[in-house]
């Protein structure tokens, strides 16, 4: 099995820097969060001011089904720290979501 060095994963983030989901992918990088933890992150457990985001919710295959589910264990549960350059990302998403939204129209 492969595993990304360091290395390996800086200069992925710096190859998707203007990506719309580098904020997904920064924050899976440097925070741990599970694939499924970070695309079911809502943002009203997402606590920017503080920089501590609960991680309530995960997002979960089955088949040809994506549905809601609570994290797998209770540990999953959890609140997290964020360091300053992921909560400058998750900060700027927001704004990337509308302009997609803004772009992609009805589709």
């Amino acid at each position: 099995m492969m595993v990304w060095t360091p290395e390996h994963t800086g200069r992925f983030l710096d190859h998707v820097a203007e990506h719309r989901l580098y904020a997904l992918w920064h924050l899976i990088a440097f925070r741990g969060l599970r694939r499924g933890e970070a695309c079911g992150q809502r943002w009203t457990d997402t606590h920017l001011d503080d920089g501590r985001p609960t991680v309530a919710k995960q997002l979960v295959v089955d088949g040809w089904e994506v549905y809601e589910d609570d994290p797998k264990t209770d540990a999953g549960a959890r609140t997290i720290a964020l360091d300053s350059d992921t909560v400058r990302a998750l900060k700027r998403h927001p704004a990337q979501q509308g302009n997609a939204r803004e772009e992609w129209g009805s589709a």
